[in-house]
């Protein structure tokens, strides 16, 4: 809050100029691209309910701009670093050139309406999670200082411009919106909906730039304080990490009674445990400062006592999952559910073993994870089509019933009706996840699924 205060202390027109120069010369391109966004949801707007091809290649447009502009913004904070100036400013300018393709490839195979529709959303989002999660490491990645003090008061720093920004939107949108109401009143006037939708995009706009303009300069990047957000470190000490410790108990107690009894976890169990582990994440990141000086008693207890007690937790997720697999069978957000598993004994381990905390492992592992298990043709979702697609066949051959138009055949009317049942249930299942394509192989068109 000092860099906010001394900010608006020496703001002056001349300050507030130069301000605004060298925040264009640093992020032209994401501000060009919220203004384009900006005119391009008053030009959706316009066009919506009409079946113009406008219509489709602004959404298609959109997509893209939201996605480089998200994606360069950590190329961007790559260049910060002298040392990959260079680097950063020629892939950016491949970024561009292959999101240029990615737009041709969109609209000619108007990819928004084919059936793979949940394949592409995980790949294209892990690819931004990656990028949103390393923004903040990558400026610092030469950098041979002991933990992750740089990119941890950076993290901290947008958080605290988030909120600011937030609380100054739902000020100013409600002045705006009183005066609205207010000139209606006095003058008999009404607003349009459209009226309310325009002047949010203008507030949306404006907190585009605003973040911008906040971000340190350069050779602001490299604040080694241990201060970080003292409100947040208190709330999190003294009301997360407490309930944390609850739930932990808790769980070791279920897991105890459960290994009494012999008996199987229930098959909630795992979110329970997932959600224990992104609160043990969350209030380490807050308190990394305080973790940091590893004689203290709170360092003692993050990186040794909570995960040596979340192991025995995470023994018992394995079990859930295992559970679940075998009775339900593997589905998309199983798998993730097992790579999430794994990333967290991950965690636990590294931050147990590592003399010196960092918090970068535990950020770019997850981002890798999730950008290894979405972003490539052999993702999970393809993976689950291909096991549901040959169950289904083996389920056909089980029966006798041919690869090709099976529903046709006087064998499948002559089974019993729970038998057709099934078969159409899992059929109907397969074409509700993965598309008609999945099931072209045995016969089932796009045509025949319509009729």
């Amino acid at each position: 809050m000092k860099q906010l205060q001394q900010l608006f202390k020496n703001l002056t027109l001349s300050t507030a100029k130069d301000m605004l120069i060298t925040t264009c010369k640093r992020f032209w391109v994401q501000l060009s691209c919220a203004t384009i966004l900006a005119i391009m949801a008053v030009l959706h707007n316009e066009q919506a309910g009409q079946p113009l091809p406008l219509y489709s290649l602004l959404t298609h447009l959109s997509y893209i701009l939201c996605f480089g502009t998200l994606v360069d913004f950590t190329l961007v904070m790559w260049g910060q670093n002298p040392r990959f100036v260079k680097h950063a400013r020629l892939t950016r300018i491949i970024l561009w050139l292959l999101l240029v393709v990615y737009l041709a490839f969109l609209t000619s195979y108007k990819m928004f309406e084919q059936s793979h529709q949940q394949a592409f959303w995980l790949a294209n989002f892990s690819i931004i999670t990656t990028a949103m999660l390393m923004a903040p490491f990558i400026c610092f990645i030469n950098q041979k200082a002991e933990g992750d003090l740089f990119a941890y008061n950076l993290m901290m720093k947008w958080v605290k411009y988030q909120v600011l920004i937030v609380a100054a939107t739902w000020v100013i949108s409600g002045a705006l919106v009183g005066l609205s109401a207010s000139i209606s009143l006095l003058f008999g006037t009404t607003t349009s909906p459209n009226g309310y939708l325009y002047m949010a995009i203008i507030i949306l706009w404006m907190c585009v730039w605003a973040f911008c303009m906040l971000i340190p300069q350069r050779e602001q990047l490299y604040d080694d304080s241990t201060t970080g957000v003292p409100i947040l470190q208190k709330g999190v000490m003294y009301v997360i990490l407490p309930l944390l410790l609850l739930y932990i108990v808790v769980l070791l107690v279920y897991a105890l009674r459960i290994l009494i009894a012999w008996e199987l976890p229930e098959g909630m169990v795992s979110y329970l445990v997932s959600g224990v582990m992104f609160g043990y994440i969350l209030c380490y990141t807050f308190l990394y400062p305080r973790i940091m000086d590893t004689t203290s008693r709170l360092s003692l207890i993050m990186r040794k006592i909570i995960p040596a007690c979340m192991l025995p937790l995470l023994i018992l997720m394995t079990v859930g999952i295992i559970r679940r697999v075998a009775d339900y069978g593997i589905t998309v957000e199983r798998l993730y559910l097992i790579t999430l598993l794994l990333w967290f004994y991950g965690v636990c381990i590294i931050v147990f073993v590592q003399s010196i905390p960092r918090l970068r492992w535990i950020f770019l592992s997850f981002a890798a994870l999730f950008l290894i298990s979405s972003a490539h043709p052999f993702n999970y979702t393809k993976i689950c089509e291909r096991v549901h697609t040959q169950k289904f066949e083996q389920l056909l051959e089980q029966h006798n019933l041919p690869l090709r138009d099976w529903d046709k055949s006087s064998t499948f009317h002559e089974l019993p009706e729970d038998v057709q049942q099934d078969i159409n249930e899992k059929k109907s299942y397969i074409i509700r996840k993965y598309g008609v394509k999945s099931l072209k192989g045995l016969g089932w068109t796009a045509r025949k699924a319509r009729c």
